[in-house]
C-alpha cells in the first residue's frame, strides 16, 4: 500500500496526509439521506464543499489544504533603492569595469540589507528592491528597514574608498514605505513563478527614492508614526501619488536616536490599572537608592505594560537624581553574544568615544585592571572576551558582570543607578550568566536591576527569589475603559465600537491602543476596521509571533479559520492529516505562547488572544479563507453531528464566510431558536437579526415570507428582552404583517403569529380595543387547537383587562381545557411563555378582583408549580410578577414583596426589563415604610415603568400611590393621581381598576371636602355589575360605614365568601367584618 505524502513539521516532526483509511462522507444511500432529512441540506453540496479544492491552491502536495508558497496578506516595509548617475558611470567605464561595479555594489549593499533581516526580493539593473516583513515578520521590520538603509550607506563609503568607480563617486537614492501588502507566488499553481508584491508600498517606495537627494532614505508619515522614537528624521515636503486623495507628506532619515530604545511611547497619558506594580517599583528604588539594591522582572505577555512600567520607573529615577542605563535584547540574540552586556557598557561610557571614556575610567584608582581588560572588547561587538589563565567561562562571566558594575558605580560617582535588561526572554545564554551575577552582585550595592520579559523562554535568575518577579496580568475593564476613553478624547468613537475594543483587546493596552486607532482611522477613511488593514506596530509584533512557529504557521493559519477555539479531530480532517500529527503541530503552538488547552464545547485549544487569531486569519487571502470555510462547513454537517446539534452557529459562520449564504441564513436560524430554547434571549435576538440580514441581501429577499418568518422570530425574542411595550417589538411584527399582506399570505400560519406579537404590544401599550381587533383577526385564520390556545390566551387577558370578568375567565378556562404540556410546550419559545402557566396566572388576577379567593389562591398555586417545575425563566417571572400584584391586591405585602424580589433576580439573570420594571412597582407599594416614603418610591417607579413604553399597569399604580397619599393625608395629591388614572384608563380601555380608581377618589374628595360625583353603593353596584367583587366588598364596606342600610348587602357577601372557602384572615374580610361589628 503507498503511504500517504508527508509535509515536515517543527523539529522533524511528519506531517502525514490521511491515507485511504481517513474517514470521508459516506456515499451511502441510507447515510445521504439522512443527511438531507436531519439537516434539510443537499448531501452532494455538503459533500462538494468538504472535498472540494479550487485549482488556483495547486497541487495535492503534502496536504493540500495547509497553505504552501501562497501570496499573503501582509505589513510590509519595502525599499527601493537606485544608483544615481549609473548611465554617466557606464559611459565613462570599460563595460567590464561597469559589470565588476555593479556586482560590488550589490554584493556591499546586500550584505547589509540581509545583515539588517531583510530580504532581496530582486535587482533591477542597478536597482535593488528589497523587503522586511517578508517572508519573515520581525517584531521590528520597520526599524530594521531603516537601519539597514543606512548601513548600505555606510557600506557604500567603503566602495568608494575602494576606488572602483575611477574616482567618481557611487551614490544612492533610497526611498522606504510600510504598508499593507499582497506578497508571495502570486501563481502559486504555476511553478516558475516568482515571490511577487501587490499593493501601494512598493509603488510609493519606488517614488519616494526619486525625491530623495544622493546618499540620503526618503520616507512617509506611515513609517515616522512607526520608528520616530528611534530614529531622527525631518520633513521633505509633499509630493502627489497616485490613488492618493491628499499629499503624501516625506520625511528624511538623519540617522538614529541615541539610547533609544525598542518601544514606541506610549499614547495614553498615565497609565491605566497599575497602581500596585508601580508603588512596587517605586519602593524597590527606594530601597535601592538606601544602599539595598535588589533585582526585578516584570513578566507578561506582548504589550502588556512592561516597557511602560519601565517608563514610569525611568522617570522616578530621574526625578530624585539617580542614573539610567537600558538595553534590549533581540530575537537573534543567539547570533550575537552578550549584545544587552555590550549595549549596557557602550551605554555607560557614551557614544561619541566609549574607548578613551574606559581608559580615563581606568585610570581611577579602585578600578581593577582586570576590569578594563574585559569591558573593553565589549565596545567592538566583532571582538571576543579575552581568556583569563586559570579562570573557566562561567567564572570569566561572573566577573564580566562584576565589571560592569564597577563601571556603572565609578562612571556615575557613585550615585544609585537602575540597570534595565528589556526581553530578556531574547537572552544568549552568556548573557543571561552575567544578567544572572549583575542580580546576585545588585543586593550589595545601591543598584536596581529591572528585567522584562515574556512568559515564553524567560528563566528568572535565582537570584530575584520568590518576590523577585511581578506577573503583569490583563487589565481589568475598568481600566481598558479608562485608557480607551483617554486615547478618544473626542469622542469619535461610539459606545457600541468602545465596548468592542475592549473586548478585543481583553486586557492588553498596546492591543486596545493600536485598536482604538485602528478603528479612528477606519471611520475617517470609511472602510473595515481588521486586522491587517493598515499599517500598525502591532502587525508586525503578530505576525512576526507567528512566523517564529516555521513549518507549524500554515498549521496555525487553518485552526484561525475554524475560529478562536478549535478541535484538534475537525483540524486534523481539515488538514486531512492524522490526529497524532496534528496534535504535535499544535503542542508547537502552545509551546510559542499562542494557543492554550481549552474545556470549551467541541474544542480541544483555542487561540490565546483574539488579535492573534485575527492575524493568522487575516493573513490568508480571501479566496483562501473561502475555500477552507466551505470546507470546514460540509465537515461539520457530515461528520460531526454532535457538535453541530449543539453549536449551530458554527456551521451557520463557516457556510456565511464561504459564500454560502442561502444555507447560513438556515444555520444562523437554528442557532437563535437554540438559544431561544435556553432562555438565553439576548443571543437568540442577535442571531435571528443576522439571518434576517442575510435575507435582506438576496434577491428578493426584503419582500420574501422568510425574512416575514425571521422578523416574528425576532419580535419573539424583543419580547423577552426589552419587554411587550418595545417599539423595536412593534416594529417586527408590524413589518411581517405588511410583507405577508404585500405576497398575499394573509392567512399563512406566519400571520397569526405576527398578529400575536401585535396583540401583546397593544396590550401592554394599553390600547385594549386594538388588542381584541387583533384577538378576532387571529380567531378568523387560527385553524387548529394550536393557535386557539393562543387566541382565548390573549383574548381571556384583554377582556380581563376591561374588566369584563366572565367572558375573560371564560377564554382563560378554555385555554386551561385544551392544553397538553408534552404538545404545547414549543409554545414556550415561540410565544415567550408556557401558555398554561400564563393563563393560570391570570385567572387566579382576575378571580382575586371577582372575589372569588379560594379559587385565585388554587390558580396561583397551579401556575407556581407548573413554572417552577418546567424551569422557564420567562414564563416563572411572568407568573411570579403577577402573583405578586394579586397578592398587593389582596393586601398581602409581605407576599407581594418575596414575590417581586424573586423576579427582579430572575429578569436581572435573564435580561427581561419589562418584569422588572413591573415589580419595581409592586415592591415599592409592597416595602414596610411610612405612607409618604411608599407614595413615593411608587411614583419612582412608575416613571420607570413608563419610561418602557408601558400603559397597562399605571392606572393599578396610581391607585396605589394616591392610596399612600391619602393615608399620609394629602387628599388633593391622591385625587390628582386617581384622575390622572381615569384618564389613562378611559384612554386604554384598562378598565380593570376603574370601581377601585372610583372608591378611592370618593374617599379623597370628601377628605378633601368636596362633594362627591357618586355614592359608594353605586360604585359598588357597577362593580358587582362587572363581576368584580373585591371592589364590589371595598365599596360596599365604604357604603356601612356611612350607611348602615347597607350591611345587609354587605353581610350576605361575606357569607357567600366565606361558604365559597375564602381564608377568613384576608385583611379585606377582616375589615368587612369590623364595620358591621
Amino acid at each position: 500500500m503507498d503511504a500517504a505524502p508527508s509535509w515536515s513539521g517543527p523539529d522533524g516532526l511528519s506531517i502525514r496526509r490521511s491515507g485511504p483509511g481517513t474517514t470521508r462522507p459516506s456515499r451511502h444511500p441510507a447515510s445521504r439521506l439522512r443527511v438531507r432529512e436531519e439537516w434539510a441540506c443537499d448531501p452532494d453540496h455538503i459533500e462538494r464543499m468538504s472535498t472540494d479544492l479550487p485549482t488556483a491552491f495547486g497541487p495535492q502536495a503534502g496536504s493540500a489544504w495547509l497553505p504552501q508558497d501562497e501570496a499573503e496578506r501582509r505589513q510590509v516595509t519595502v525599499a527601493f533603492i537606485d544608483m544615481v548617475g549609473s548611465s554617466r558611470l557606464a559611459a565613462m567605464l570599460d563595460p567590464e569595469d561597469m559589470s565588476e561595479l555593479i556586482v560590488a555594489y550589490r554584493r556591499a549593499a546586500g550584505a547589509a540589507i540581509e545583515a539588517h533581516g531583510g530580504y532581496i526580493a530582486r535587482f533591477l539593473g542597478d536597482g535593488i528592491l528589497a523587503y522586511w516583513g517578508f517572508p519573515r515578520a520581525r517584531e521590528d521590520d520597520t526599524a530594521r528597514a531603516v537601519s539597514g538603509c543606512l548601513a548600505v550607506l555606510d557600506a557604500l563609503d567603503a566602495l568608494n574608498a575602494a576606488g572602483l568607480a575611477q574616482g567618481q563617486r557611487i551614490s544612492v537614492r533610497i526611498g522606504v514605505e510600510t504598508g499593507i501588502v499582497v506578497v508571495g507566488r502570486l501563481g502559486a499553481h504555476d511553478p516558475r513563478a516568482e515571490a511577487d508584491i501587490v499593493g501601494d508600498a512598493p509603488n510609493l517606495a519606488a517614488r519616494l527614492q526619486t525625491r530623495a537627494e544622493p546618499d540620503s532614505i526618503v520616507t512617509t508619515a506611515a513609517v515616522h508614526a512607526l520608528i520616530a522614537h528611534r530614529f531622527a528624521m525631518v520633513p521633505a515636503g509633499e509630493m502627489e501619488a497616485p490613488g492618493h486623495t491628499t499629499r503624501v507628506a516625506l520625511f528624511r532619515v538623519i540617522g538614529p536616536v541615541a539610547g533609544a530604545g525598542r518601544t514606541r511611547p506610549l499614547r495614553a497619558d498615565r497609565l491605566y490599572g497599575r497602581a500596585q506594580e508601580q508603588a512596587a517599583l517605586d519602593a524597590r528604588w527606594r530601597d535601592a537608592a538606601a544602599g539595598r539594591g535588589s533585582a526585578l522582572a516584570l513578566v507578561g505577555e506582548p504589550g502588556i505594560g512592561k516597557s511602560a512600567l519601565v517608563g514610569h520607573l525611568r522617570r522616578t529615577v530621574a526625578a530624585t537624581g539617580g542614573l539610567w542605563h537600558a538595553a534590549f535584547c533581540q530575537p537573534e540574540g543567539a547570533t550575537n553574544p552578550l549584545l544587552p552586556v555590550r549595549d549596557l557598557v557602550r551605554g555607560v561610557l557614551g557614544t561619541a568615544d566609549p574607548a578613551a571614556r574606559l581608559a580615563a575610567v581606568a585610570r581611577e584608582a579602585a578600578f581593577e585592571p582586570e576590569a578594563a581588560t574585559l569591558l573593553r572588547p565589549l565596545i567592538d561587538p566583532q571582538a571576543p572576551l579575552p581568556a583569563l589563565p586559570g579562570v573557566g567561562a562561567a567564572e570569566r562571566l561572573r566577573r564580566v558582570a562584576a565589571a560592569v558594575l564597577a563601571l556603572v558605580r565609578t562612571a556615575g560617582a557613585r550615585r544609585p543607578a537602575t540597570l534595565v535588561v528589556e526581553d530578556a526572554h531574547w537572552a544568549d545564554d552568556a548573557s543571561r550568566a552575567v544578567i544572572a551575577a549583575l542580580a546576585e552582585e545588585a543586593r550589595r550595592l545601591p543598584v536596581l536591576l529591572v528585567l522584562t520579559a515574556r512568559p515564553q523562554g524567560f528563566e528568572p535568575p535565582a537570584a530575584l527569589g520568590r518576590d523577585g518577579t511581578l506577573a503583569l496580568d490583563p487589565l481589568p475593564a475598568g481600566a481598558i475603559e479608562g485608557l480607551i476613553a483617554n486615547l478618544d478624547p473626542e469622542g469619535t468613537l461610539d459606545p457600541a465600537a468602545r465596548t468592542l475594543i475592549a473586548d478585543r483587546a481583553e486586557g492588553n493596552p498596546l492591543f486596545a491602543e493600536e485598536l482604538v486607532q485602528l478603528w479612528r482611522e477606519a471611520k475617517a477613511q470609511g472602510r473595515g476596521a481588521e486586522i491587517l488593514s493598515r499599517t500598525s506596530s502591532l502587525n508586525d509584533s503578530l505576525l512576526a509571533r507567528l512566523d517564529a512557529l516555521g513549518e507549524a504557521r500554515p498549521v496555525a493559519q487553518v485552526a484561525a479559520v475554524i475560529g478562536r477555539e478549535f478541535g484538534i479531530p475537525l483540524l486534523a480532517r481539515v488538514l486531512e492529516l492524522d490526529e497524532a500529527t496534528v496534535a504535535g503541530a499544535v503542542e508547537a503552538l502552545v509551546a510559542a505562547g499562542l494557543v492554550l488547552e481549552t474545556a470549551a464545547q467541541g474544542a480541544t485549544h483555542a487561540f490565546r488572544h483574539a488579535l492573534v487569531r485575527d492575524a493568522a486569519y487575516h493573513s490568508l487571502l480571501r479566496a483562501r479563507r473561502r475555500a477552507v470555510h466551505a470546507r470546514v462547513a460540509g465537515l461539520l454537517l457530515a461528520e460531526f453531528r454532535p457538535l453541530v446539534e449543539a453549536r449551530p452557529e458554527l456551521p451557520a459562520q463557516h457556510l456565511e464566510a464561504a459564500g454560502e449564504i442561502d444555507e447560513a441564513i438556515t444555520w444562523w436560524t437554528r442557532a437563535g431558536d437554540r438559544a431561544a430554547t435556553q432562555s438565553a434571549n439576548a443571543d437568540a435576538l442577535r442571531l435571528l437579526r443576522h439571518a434576517e440580514g442575510l435575507v435582506r441581501r438576496l434577491p428578493g429577499g426584503p419582500q420574501s415570507l422568510r425574512r416575514a418568518e425571521l422578523l416574528i422570530r425576532i419580535g419573539g425574542q424583543e419580547l423577552a428582552v426589552r419587554g411587550n411595550a418595545a417599539p423595536e417589538l412593534e416594529a417586527a411584527y408590524a413589518e411581517a404583517v405588511t410583507i405577508l399582506e404585500t405576497i398575499g399570505e394573509t392567512d399563512h400560519p406566519a400571520m397569526f403569529a405576527a398578529l400575536w406579537g401585535l396583540n401583546t404590544y397593544s396590550m401592554v401599550r394599553g390600547d385594549i380595543p386594538r388588542a381584541l381587533s387583533l384577538g378576532q383577526r387571529m380567531l378568523g385564520i387560527a385553524g387548529d387547537e394550536d393557535r386557539l390556545i393562543q387566541v382565548h390566551r390573549v383574548l381571556g387577558l384583554a377582556h380581563l383587562l376591561r374588566g369584563e370578568h366572565a367572558e375573560a375567565e371564560r377564554h382563560l378556562a378554555e385555554v386551561v381545557a385544551r392544553y397538553d404540556p408534552a404538545r404545547h410546550e414549543h409554545h414556550r419559545f415561540a410565544y415567550g411563555s408556557d401558555p398554561a402557566g400564563v393563563v393560570l396566572a391570570h385567572l387566579s388576577w382576575s378571580e382575586m378582583i371577582g372575589g372569588h379567593f379560594a379559587a385565585s389562591d388554587t390558580h396561583a398555586a397551579e401556575a407556581e408549580a407548573l413554572a417552577r417545575r418546567i424551569a422557564h425563566p420567562h414564563t416563572l417571572a411572568h407568573v411570579l410578577a403577577v402573583d405578586a400584584l394579586r397578592r398587593l391586591i389582596a393586601r398581602d405585602r409581605g407576599g407581594a414583596a418575596a414575590r417581586s424580589e424573586e423576579v427582579v433576580r430572575i429578569s436581572a439573570q435573564h435580561g427581561f426589563p419589562y418584569w422588572s420594571a413591573w415589580c419595581a412597582v409592586v415592591g415599592a407599594a409592597a416595602i414596610e415604610a411610612a405612607a409618604s416614603e411608599r407614595g413615593e418610591r411608587i411614583e419612582e417607579a412608575v416613571a420607570s415603568y413608563r419610561a418602557t413604553g408601558a400603559l397597562q399597569l399605571v392606572p393599578c399604580a396610581l391607585a396605589l400611590a394616591a392610596e399612600c397619599r391619602l393615608e399620609e393625608g394629602r387628599p388633593h395629591a391622591a385625587l390628582a393621581l386617581l384622575e390622572e388614572g381615569a384618564r389613562i384608563a378611559a384612554a386604554t380601555g384598562v378598565a380593570l381598576y376603574s370601581p377601585e380608581i372610583a372608591r378611592l377618589a370618593l374617599a379623597a374628595r370628601r377628605a378633601a371636602g368636596l362633594a362627591p360625583e357618586e355614592s359608594a353603593e353605586t360604585i359598588a353596584a357597577h362593580a358587582a355589575a362587572r363581576g368584580a367583587g373585591l371592589w364590589a366588598l371595598r365599596a360596599l364596606a365604604m357604603a356601612v360605614r356611612e350607611d348602615r342600610a347597607a350591611a345587609p348587602r354587605l353581610a350576605a357577601m361575606l357569607d357567600r365568601l366565606i361558604a365559597e372557602g375564602a381564608d377568613p384572615t384576608l385583611e379585606d374580610l377582616r375589615a368587612a367584618r369590623a364595620v358591621l361589628a
